[in-house]
């Protein structure tokens, strides 16, 4: 065994105080932002690709909001037909 190995064994066997353990975790989680945050970006960008070429599927396609003034402007279908029934 290493000397340094003795000390690594202590380290761990050693409780620590709230506040070491509180810088540790937050050492932690800067670490773990700091490895997460590229494989997010990377994700974002291949599910925008994705989008793009359709492979994407969505629960509902997206609806034009209702006019207020039933002029019927870029409605298509049942939609339409309603805003003419307006005139």
């Amino acid at each position: 065994m290493m000397p340094y190995q003795s000390y690594q064994l202590w380290e761990t066997e050693r409780s620590k105080s709230a506040a070491e353990q509180r810088a540790a975790d937050a050492r932690a989680g800067e670490i773990a932002a700091a490895l997460s945050h590229p494989f997010s970006l990377a994700g974002r960008k291949l599910r925008a690709v994705a989008a793009r070429r359709g492979r994407i599927e969505y629960s509902a396609p997206p609806v034009a909001a209702p006019s207020s003034t039933c002029d019927g402007i870029g409605l298509t279908g049942e939609r339409a037909a309603v805003a003419n029934a307006c005139r």
